[in-house]
């Protein structure tokens, strides 16, 4: 073909440089049929070729026609799992197969035995359970209890149990409803019940620490004091005892009930705000936290009279609210709360004899004088000046003295001294 298209164009060449003339001569036109004879026997020989694939196509696939291509495949697996079958590493994972099966079933076997053996302990454990809840519910004061309690192994070891309220039968989609029959109150309680009661139950309780979070939150007066109560037996068992709370009250009173004689060592923390948003652990005073108005000033006053480091004017103004906290607490519903300290002391000189008030006749000249001092600090008796009067620490300590040796007394005394504790 590509000396056949050369021989052509050259003679088109010639012909376009000579369009009169008449191009090529009889032998180069002969010799131009010839190749051109040799192209199509190819192109003959080529389509003879494929006529006879195509016949032989044919014919095959008309012996496949009768074959079933199912069966053929079936065989084709037979032959490859039977050459595949006797490889060692088939025979070895056969074998292998064999003792997993057997163990299998011996593991089923003693999986029963097994559940039967925790059936019977669930059974006696949670009996003994729902009773140490049931009594703890009875502690705090409760008006249900809980019944009905069993396990299942449905997605895991699950408990399962019923509440009595006032001796009826809660159930889940009854009336009352179980989601509804209880308060936030007695719900938190209820909790508070299960954790304890696992609590207790531990056999290694004396190596373990304890964490608590706000036990006696939405708990009345008497729940807190039986809250108190569980709280310090399992400080005398456990190897430590955390408690995290809110109400400074409780902390208090619990530390309190926790600081007997050859507990452990108690020591009350205070979360505080600490540099770039963090927090940090910090040693609190709870009793102050706690402490009243009147506690909080007697300290003020006693604390500065021994010596101790106080804001000068911060003292100052709590010796008239302490001496009123006196005559409010010596005569209990006589003074008259809607006066000031200098009302109440006018208010005593008004009243008769026989009126227990008028046993604090003997304090008013005393009381009078030691306000002269205590009320140039107060807004109500020295405005716009009270917290730019300068305070004279000497002057500041004998009326310091004055007052807390009058509350003590109980009278006038002429003799002052330092007073610590």
């Amino acid at each position: 073909m590509e000396a056949l298209r050369e021989t052509l164009t050259n003679l088109v060449s010639s012909k376009l440089n000579k369009p009169l003339e008449a191009i090529g001569s009889a032998e180069e036109r002969e010799s131009v049929q010839q190749q051109w004879n040799g192209v199509l026997i190819h192109v003959r020989e080529a389509n003879s070729q494929i006529l006879q694939a195509r016949k032989a196509i044919v014919e095959y696939r008309r012996g496949l026609t009768s074959e079933d291509i199912d069966v053929m495949n079936q065989e084709i697996i037979k032959l490859e799992l039977s050459v595949s079958r006797g490889k060692s590493q088939i025979t070895e994972l056969l074998t292998a197969l064999i003792e997993a099966k057997k163990k299998s079933q011996t593991a089923d076997a003693n999986k029963k035995a097994a559940r039967a053996t925790l059936n019977a302990q669930m059974a006696s454990t949670l009996t003994t359970f729902q009773t140490t809840i049931n009594k703890i519910l009875s502690r705090f004061g409760a008006s249900f209890s809980i019944e009905k309690m069993d396990a299942n192994f449905r997605g895991g070891l699950r408990s399962e149990y019923g509440i009595s309220l006032r001796g009826r039968s809660i159930t889940l989609d009854g009336t009352p409803k179980f989601a509804t029959a209880l308060s936030e109150g007695d719900k938190r309680t209820l909790a508070f019940a299960f954790f304890i009661a696992t609590v207790n139950s531990d056999p290694e309780l004396g190596k373990k620490i304890v964490v608590i979070d706000d036990p006696m939150c939405s708990l009345d007066a008497n729940r807190k004091s039986q809250t108190r109560e569980i709280l310090r037996i399992i400080s005398a068992r456990a190897e430590q005892l955390i408690v995290m709370a809110h109400d400074p009250f409780f902390v208090r009173d619990l530390s309190e009930a926790l600081a007997i004689k050859g507990s452990p060592a108690l020591e009350v923390f205070q979360l505080q705000h600490a540099a770039d948003g963090y927090s940090q652990l910090a040693k609190f005073n709870v009793e102050q936290e706690c402490e009243s108005p009147f506690f909080r000033h007697h300290r003020l006053l006693v604390e500065f009279c021994a010596g101790v480091v106080h804001d000068s004017r911060m003292v100052a103004k709590a010796i008239r609210p302490f001496l009123e906290g006196y005559l409010h607490r010596r005569f209990p519903g006589l003074v008259p709360r809607d006066l000031m300290f200098g009302g109440i002391l006018a208010h005593i000189g008004t009243v008769s004899p026989t009126d227990p008030l008028a046993y604090a006749a003997p304090l008013v000249e005393e009381l009078r004088d030691i306000n002269s001092y205590a009320g140039q600090f107060h807004h109500d008796t020295n405005p716009g000046v009270c917290d730019t009067l300068p305070v004279t620490t000497s002057e500041l300590l004998t009326y310091s003295q004055r007052a807390l040796t009058l509350v003590y007394r109980g009278a006038v005394s002429s003799t002052f001294r330092v007073v610590a504790t």
